[in-house]
């Protein structure tokens, strides 16, 4: 006899706590590489998007860049 556990519920959480674990552990893994994998965005990188989404005109883009010392 399994003393007492063969009408439990114990054989179903102990497969859900063991997936719930798992899984709590990949998206611990996946938030610390995004976290970590991140890179910094420097003026350049910012003043390039503004121009590509058209906040901002050529002039005003070649200015601004001949500015932060690469023309």
């Amino acid at each position: 006899m399994m003393w007492g556990w063969h009408g439990s519920w114990v054989w179903l959480w102990m497969p859900l706590l063991g997936v719930s674990f798992w899984a709590l552990l990949v998206w611990g893994g996946v938030m610390l590489v995004r976290v970590t994998g991140r890179r910094r965005r420097g003026a350049h990188d910012v003043l390039d998007e503004r121009f590509a989404r058209g906040e901002i005109d050529e002039r005003e883009y070649r200015r601004r860049r001949e500015a932060l010392g690469e023309g």
